[in-house]
């Protein structure tokens, strides 16, 4: 482990989840965000079934106050 945390926005499809996957191969603990919460826990479940540090998390990023309390239930979860 990289002792680094990813934040991956739209986490759950395409890019993003490519981008989450090859994060988390490269030793980072990975928050996969979306604003599907069954589809951001469930990638991280996938993810973590292979062993990496992930978890999913419901989030639209364009309500700051929103995101704010995702990213401290980020740090209280998987760290700085």
């Amino acid at each position: 482990m990289s002792g680094r945390v990813a934040v991956v926005t739209g986490g759950v499809s395409c890019i993003g989840l490519g981008i989450g996957r090859q994060l988390a191969a490269d030793g980072h603990a990975v928050a996969l965000l979306d604003l599907d919460a069954a589809a951001a826990q469930k990638a991280a479940a996938d993810l973590s079934a292979q062993g990496c540090s992930a978890i999913g998390y419901e989030a639209d990023v364009a309500d700051r106050s929103a995101l704010e309390g995702v990213f401290s239930s980020i740090r209280d979860d998987l760290g700085p």
